[in-house]
Order: C-alpha cells, then sequence, then structure tokens
C-alpha cells in the first residue's frame, strides 16, 4: 500500500507540475487536467500490475492502450479558429503527462521526475525560439476578403441564407465572418449582407464562388466587393 501510495502522489505530483505552466497561460488543459492526466495513467498500470502480476506483457499493452486513449483526449482540445488550429501544444503536453504517469506507476522516480522536468523546460525555452524563428521567416501576408450584397424576396430570405451558409461550409478556405438583412428599397424584398474571408491565394477562386452563388435561384441581384489587405510582420 506505501508504495501504491507513493507512486500515485508523485504522479499527482509531477502531472501538476507539468500543468502549472498552462494554468498560468490559461489553456484548456491546465493544472487538473494534466495531474489527473498523469494520475490515471499511473492509476492504470497499477492495475495491471497488481492484476497481472509483474513481468507479465499485460503491462506494455495497458501502455499502448494510455497512449491511444490520451490521444483521443488530446484531440478535445484541439480547436480551429477561421484558418488557425489551437491547442495542438496543450494537447502533446496531456500526452506527456500521461507518459510521466505511466513512469510513476512503474515506479521508475528518477525517470518521471526527469521527463517532467523535460516537459516543462521545453515550454519554457523553446516558445521564445520558436517565436524568434517565425519572425525571421515570416514574410508580409496578404489577407482576401469580400463582402456581398444580395437582393432576395422576403418570402425566401431564410431559404436564400440557409444556401448560402451551406455553399461557403462546403469551402474549405471560406470562412463566414457576417451575415445580416435589412429592409430593400422596393416592397416585398430583403437586401442581405454577408462579409468572407478567404484564403484563397488568387482572386479567380473568390470570382468563380460568385458566379455560383448568382445562380441560387431566390436572388434577384447580386453585387459583390473585394477586399485585399497586406499585413507586415
Amino acid at each position: 500500500m506505501k508504495i501504491f501510495l507513493s507512486r500515485l502522489f508523485l504522479a499527482l505530483l509531477l502531472g501538476a507540475g507539468i500543468g502549472v505552466e498552462r494554468q498560468i497561460k490559461q489553456r484548456s488543459a491546465g493544472l487538473i487536467t494534466n495531474a489527473l492526466v498523469a494520475l490515471g495513467a499511473c492509476m492504470f498500470i497499477l492495475v495491471s500490475e497488481i492484476v497481472a502480476g509483474k513481468g507479465n506483457y499485460d503491462n506494455l499493452r495497458v501502455v499502448a492502450q494510455i497512449v491511444t486513449g490520451v490521444g483521443f483526449l488530446g484531440a478535445g482540445v484541439i480547436m480551429r479558429d477561421g484558418f488557425t488550429i489551437h491547442g495542438l501544444n496543450t494537447a502533446a503536453t496531456i500526452w506527456c503527462s500521461a507518459a510521466v504517469g505511466s513512469l510513476c506507476g512503474f515506479g521508475l522516480y528518477a525517470e518521471a521526475a526527469i521527463a517532467a522536468g523535460a516537459v516543462v523546460t521545453a515550454h519554457l525555452t523553446l516558445k521564445p525560439v520558436a517565436d524568434f524563428f517565425d519572425r525571421k521567416s515570416a514574410k508580409p501576408q496578404k489577407t482576401i476578403g469580400f463582402s456581398l450584397s444580395i437582393v432576395v424576396n422576403r418570402v425566401n430570405e431564410m431559404k436564400t441564407k440557409t444556401e448560402i451558409v451551406d455553399m461557403i461550409s462546403r469551402h474549405n478556405c471560406f470562412n463566414l465572418q457576417k451575415i445580416s438583412s435589412s429592409q430593400h428599397a422596393a416592397p416585398d424584398f430583403s437586401e442581405v449582407k454577408i462579409e468572407v474571408k478567404t484564403a484563397a491565394t488568387n482572386d479567380q477562386t473568390i470570382k468563380n464562388f460568385i458566379i455560383e452563388l448568382s445562380k441560387i435561384e431566390y436572388i434577384k441581384e447580386l453585387s459583390s466587393t473585394l477586399i485585399t489587405k497586406k499585413t507586415e510582420h
């Protein structure tokens, strides 16, 4: 029981140590999450040792299942915001916490402490290095967007909006920013305004999309404005 408790305590302590850095930076998986991941991984190893006995290959199979299971947990913190992916570092940290917990479960205290220290060191030292290289290699980027003004019969307004949103979502390079509607000068008609950002590298992609959009049967009038902006680093 003493060995059981000492391994669990160390896993909890080292997992929390890894999570402190994530908590300070207010990431989605912080101190508690990393502590629990390390603790859980340690528990699975201890269960396999207690039930199957030491020296049994079941321990290695448990480790393989921990790697797979934590992979799914890490995927839950990865989010897409437009064209940007967030959470990759946090997901990798959760994976490392599981490895530290597994080391604790096997009673490899020194190795677990070294591994936890390596994870924290990587976060504290490599981030500034990565930012430095990003600044050195970054080139001015061109952000392209476009706005649409669509005149549609008020009766078919919702159908038109739904179809437009579906069309935008089917194009990976487009990101809907805003959609609104107002009363048009003509009776029984509405003016729908749409703002879209795109990662398209040329204007022709946008033009082709607008042509495709103009084929919607409910649209009476359609006008577009291209927005190009250079962002210096």
